[in-house]
């Protein structure tokens, strides 16, 4: 990182990705910077509350660590193509290293809500599949068990059932989605 002041980056704050990456590689709205570090960055702060405290702690973990990851990728003659690789690279350990298999199955779910249409695309595609053969077949069951659990919700309490069958079937479209990629069956 060519900034002094970006050496370490300042935990639980966005503007590394406005301050420092950004002010470095010059990639504009579309860079991986702004479009997926910024963007998301600032979504998990907004949804910090939905998150269990659990979540919440590996939000603030996962965070540090892409910003650090992000830090020794970029170089004063990066270029954006080579840091966007290496950044959508870093996410599968920096997850996996950051708790990823021990939260609730309600935060993966809200992860999926949080992270939303960037989950659409190759890269994210390669990242779930990394992350995903990192825990064998605990993250299905995990997800089977998140999908049952919020169908009896949904059975035992009336007025909050759409909430609980919502959830319910974003995790089985999740679970079909990886289990598509892994070569486990096909998507839905």
């Amino acid at each position: 990182m060519c900034q002094p002041q970006c050496k370490q980056p300042t935990s639980r704050l966005c503007s590394f990705y406005t301050d420092c990456a950004e002010a470095t590689l010059k990639c504009g709205s579309g860079g991986c910077p702004i479009k997926y570090g910024l963007k998301n960055c600032l979504g998990f702060q907004g949804d910090l509350a939905k998150y269990t405290s659990a979540g919440q702690a590996f939000i603030w973990r996962t965070m540090n660590r892409l910003q650090v990851e992000l830090r020794d990728a970029i170089t004063c003659d990066s270029t954006c193509g080579q840091v966007n690789n290496a950044a959508f690279d870093s996410h599968p350990r920096c997850y996996i290293a950051s708790g990823f298999f021990d939260l609730p199955v309600e935060d993966w779910y809200q992860l999926m809500k949080t992270v939303g249409w960037d989950l659409v695309g190759m890269q994210s595609f390669k990242q779930i599949i990394q992350t995903a053969g990192g825990c064998g077949g605990e993250m299905f069951e995990k997800i089977e068990r998140g999908i049952t659990e919020s169908l009896e919700k949904a059975a035992s309490d009336w007025v909050n059932a759409a909430q609980y069958l919502t959830r319910a079937a974003a995790m089985r479209i999740l679970k079909k989605m990886i289990q598509g990629l892994l070569g486990h069956g096909g998507i839905l």
